[in-house]
């Protein structure tokens, strides 16, 4: 057998009903948001143990959200609007594969968990297509169940894959779920008083629209265009396009302080998202290459989760719907980017842009939903693709990874990852920021997806590795690993004083040899940001 698949469906008594989406929820991602929990699985599970809960997991995490087994289907009305309908043929859906088994070994190609974790999980391994099946927006007409789950047994690990399509929820509402599913599948089930209040408030009246609101009162957004995709700020010749990647950096705490420290202006300190944005937008669209004539304004959007933000009525903090509409915008003339004072003035725009999403700008933007012919008539008014714009999806402050899985599987995953969509080969300018992995203190992970060329430039940014990664940091993670084993109780007993190295400049000529001290690479190394590419450098 290739797979065991469960499918939940509604309860009889809910069958036929439907879930009146909200304005927001009708302009979110027509697509899944792909979650992927990279667990390490402990030695002696046996197979049919994991089936089983798994299995059950499914099962009590619809009686917990019954709209978790809702199919997302077309409202029978002229304005292209979406609803969640409880079908009798269609529900949850649950997949188990075991690649560890011989007739399936030949599909899994990518070894072991022990070898993700030397790579440190990277995209080009953790593919949509091998790791959770059904989603494959090529496939027309197929029943959108609101919710699929895919669980893949790998030499030393289990890959639990969840797919939630992006109408039913945001990014929140991607962790209750899994947070939810997480609880069910441990052994030691946690008591009631443990669970998430999730408030399922009505998604259509929780918002009060201001239908004094024109299309000039929102100038982050335009009308489509015809022949224009919604939500699709891309226009690109795939086949013109050259070697793209997906790419995972790191960047540790102290780190994250020092540059806080260093672009603060008086009486304001940034916040670490704001440090990291605005530093990630001077330094890839520098590496872009951005044509300075065509494109005279850069935009960086990044999400806002506006629930704590809404008054009038307020909306709880566990609203279960889409709520990080519109996005923060900050705008800056593509010549400031050669500007030194760059990063403190795009730190204060950036922080007036996210300031700027508030209730009265929510309402702004549900007034003029409400009053368009169709809920497609507008889209972002932006340009990622071959646009200089970007979008930071912003997770650092959602708490995936520290969803707890149980002892069996590592208890938190070692790494978690996030695709919007299908993003293989289709690059839409979109960075997700992640939440810290375990083991990283508060350090974080980015996810930036470009050319090749594009990642090359960054690697060679002298500026950009000071900060974030360079060849002296890279190389004391091999001298740190190469201490921690037979070197190691040299270094405790104190008699090795100096280490020599070959160091690899970014464009991988071998062009110095340096010395350094053990106690640099004991002590400056395990508190200098640690950035990685996850296919070229070494994480400690």
């Amino acid at each position: 057998m290739d797979a065991i698949t469960t499918v939940v469906k509604p309860a009889s008594s809910w069958i036929g009903q439907v879930v009146d989406l909200g304005p927001i929820d009708q302009i979110a991602p027509r697509c899944y948001m792909t979650a992927f929990f990279c667990l390490r699985l402990a030695p002696g599970i046996a197979t049919a143990s994991i089936i089983k809960r798994l299995q059950r997991m499914i099962f009590c995490a619809i009686q917990e959200i019954p709209q978790l087994a809702t199919t997302v289907v077309p409202k029978n009305n002229s304005r292209e609007e979406l609803e969640l309908c409880y079908l009798e043929d269609s529900g949850a859906c649950l997949t188990f594969k075991d690649y560890t088994a011989e007739h399936l070994k030949h599909e899994w190609t990518h070894g072991s968990f022990e070898d993700l974790a030397k790579a440190h999980f990277p995209y080009e391994k953790l593919e949509r297509r091998t790791l959770i099946e059904g989603i494959n927006p090529n496939e027309k007409n197929k029943p959108l169940m609101a919710l699929m789950v895919q669980a893949n047994l790998i030499p030393e690990g289990l890959l639990l894959v969840s797919a939630l399509h992006h109408t039913v929820c945001d990014g929140l509402g991607l962790y209750l779920c899994n947070a939810t599913l997480a609880k069910h599948f441990r052994n030691n089930v946690a008591p009631e008083s443990n669970t998430l209040p999730i408030d399922f408030a009505d998604r259509a009246t929780i918002i009060t629209p201001d239908l004094h609101t024109s299309l000039k009162d929102l100038p982050d957004w335009r009308l489509v265009t015809p022949g224009e995709q919604f939500l699709n700020p891309t226009n690109y010749d795939a086949a013109s396009l050259s070697n793209l990647r997906c790419a995972i950096y790191y960047i540790s705490e102290d780190r994250i302080n020092q540059l806080r420290d260093a672009i603060a202006v008086p009486t304001l300190r940034p916040s670490a998202n704001e440090a990291i944005s605005s530093l990630l937008w001077l330094h890839v669209v520098r590496a872009r290459n951005i044509d300075l004539n065509e494109y005279p304004e850069v935009k960086l959007s990044l999400t806002v989760d506006a629930r704590a933000r809404m008054c009038n009525p307020m909306v709880p903090k566990y609203f279960w719907g889409n709520m990080c509409e519109p996005n923060a915008v900050a705008r800056m003339p593509t010549t400031d980017f050669s500007s030194k004072d760059f990063l403190s003035s795009a730190m204060q725009r950036v922080r007036s842009a996210i300031k700027n999403v508030n209730a009265a700008a929510v309402q702004r933007l549900v007034g003029m939903l409400v009053q368009l012919p169709k809920t497609t008539s507008i889209t972002w008014n932006v340009d990622r693709w071959p646009g200089p714009d970007m979008l930071i999806v912003c997770l650092q402050s959602i708490p995936y990874t520290a969803i707890d899985f149980g002892p069996d599987f590592g208890g938190c995953c070692e790494a978690f990852r996030l695709q919007i969509g299908d993003i293989e080969g289709k690059p839409d300018g979109r960075c997700i920021m992640f939440p810290p992995r375990k083991g990283d203190g508060r350090g974080l992970e980015v996810m930036l997806q470009y050319e090749t060329s594009t990642l090359d430039r960054l690697d060679a940014d002298k500026d950009f590795t000071r900060c974030l990664w360079n060849g002296d940091t890279a190389l004391a993670g091999l001298w740190y690993g190469q201490l921690k084993g037979g070197k190691q109780a040299r270094w405790q007993a104190g008699k090795m004083k100096l280490l020599r190295v070959a160091i690899t400049s970014p464009e991988g000529d071998l062009n110095a040899r340096v010395k350094r001290p053990v106690a640099w690479v004991k002590s400056d190394f395990l508190t200098t940001l640690g950035l990685y590419r996850a296919h070229q450098s070494t994480h400690i």
